[in-house]
């Protein structure tokens, strides 16, 4: 028979073993704390509503909320593993063992299932701002609730639905995962009333208030929101949004002018050059330092890219006024009238040669009667002069009076391809 000097003795060489191998933690033999292992199930479902440990001794049927199948209450007790003695707490278990669901569904279904069937839900949220923590109530109509409610190709956990049936709020239940992105933002633009609370803060809550504490509503924090500002916090954050706006807009305009200035500077300077005869190429490096020492002049500090990038637009603008000032000297005419007002007829010419058919007084198609062009609209010709008609004319001669093109010829006014459709 052994003795407890025998145990005492036993343990007490298992100890010095276990210090010598390694490990510090000797052999405990008392009963450690309390202990919840996560597999096990803290409430089941009545025809009362949910029942938590601690209740378990009610008389009603109770069922799993996980598969639906009978649980009854099992006493806390003591579970001995690798001779420490482990105290369980007290749980549901399946009648049958060989069901077994998971607990993340069973609190998810509870939580649902005591949102729905309660109607003294409060919910609250405190201010997202790390500067104020106010806190302020959210408003989800207690409509008729229904669970896995769908909602624009969505199932809302808890849906609320007014007297017509139209969807008024929504509850979610945050367990392990978060509501997704997309289905929040199907809730928020659709105007709906919604929030999302996570599972143990509903059971608790429903768990005070079933115990007859005097507590006269469920107020439950909100974990998520439409709104997670408090209307302070959410004007300041509209009033910074609006002037972060409106210096983004005074920072473009100031570029702006500061790109004209520079592309007017540039052209002057290509017109100046002109007039002095000089065939020197100007490539683009040359208008990057031109750029460059305005950039110095006005105390501006821009990015190598939007340096470039003005240096390719004050070359083009300093190109195009350089090649309109070589037309006016070959004697261009100069339109008075029309969306080209201002511009030579020869620059016309080489951007839109339609219009300078129609300056010319044709539409580019056959006459009726003969093979002659079309005259265009008299009331159009109103607005030409005789020397600007005949330069247009002149331009337009032994080209094809529809896809201008060469004729090789003065007198030919089509070519091939395009004198049977000009009859059309």
């Amino acid at each position: 028979m052994t003795t407890s000097d025998d145990v005492s003795t036993l343990v007490s060489t298992h100890n010095a073993f276990q210090l010598l191998m390694g490990h510090n933690k000797p052999v405990d033999r008392s009963v450690t704390d309390e202990t919840i292992d996560t597999d096990l199930m803290l409430v089941a479902k009545s025809c009362n509503g949910a029942i938590f440990c601690g209740d378990g001794r009610s008389t009603d049927k109770l069922v799993c909320y996980g598969c639906g199948k009978s649980v009854h209450w099992v006493a806390p007790f003591d579970r001995s593993r690798n001779g420490v003695v482990h105290r369980v707490k007290g749980h549901f278990r399946h009648t049958k063992r060989s069901y077994s669901c998971k607990s993340e569904t069973i609190e998810h279904r509870a939580a649902k299932h005591v949102v729905q069937s309660t109607d003294a839900w409060h919910f609250f949220v405190r201010c997202a701002s790390s500067c104020c923590q106010n806190q302020f109530d959210v408003d989800v109509p207690n409509g008729h609730k229904s669970c896995e409610l769908p909602f624009k190709g969505y199932f809302l956990d808890v849906g609320c639905q007014n007297e017509s049936g139209a969807v008024i709020g929504a509850i979610e239940i945050l367990h392990t995962h978060a509501l997704p992105k997309d289905k929040r933002e199907a809730l928020t633009s659709s105007g709906l009333a919604w929030v999302e609370v996570t599972s143990h803060r509903v059971l608790s809550a429903y768990k005070e208030f079933s115990a007859e504490k005097r507590i006269d509503s469920l107020s439950v924090q909100v974990a998520d929101c439409a709104a997670l500002l408090c209307v302070p916090c959410r004007e300041k954050e509209e009033a910074a949004k609006i002037a972060t706006h409106a210096h983004k807009l005074e920072e473009a305009a100031r570029t702006q002018r500061e790109m004209r200035a520079l592309e007017h500077d540039a052209a002057n300077l290509v017109l100046e050059m002109n007039s002095r005869n000089t065939n020197d190429a100007l490539g683009l490096g040359f208008w990057y330092d031109v750029v460059g020492a305005a950039m110095a002049t006005n105390g501006l500090d821009m990015s190598t890219q939007v340096r470039t990038s003005l240096a390719k637009t004050a070359s083009d603008a300093a190109e195009s006024r350089s090649a309109v000032q070589a037309a006016i000297e070959r004697g261009s005419e100069r339109l008075t009238f029309g969306k080209y007002e201002g511009q030579p007829l020869e620059i016309v010419w080489q951007s839109d040669p339609s219009y300078v058919r129609w300056v010319a007084g044709f539409t580019g198609y056959r006459s009726d009667t003969s093979n002659k062009p079309e005259g265009a609209d008299s009331e159009a010709r109103a607005f030409v002069s005789v020397n600007v008609r005949s330069e247009a004319r002149s331009l337009i001669k032994g080209k094809c009076y529809l896809c201008f093109t060469d004729t090789f010829s003065d007198w030919k006014t089509w070519c091939s391809n395009c004198y049977r459709r000009a009859a059309s």
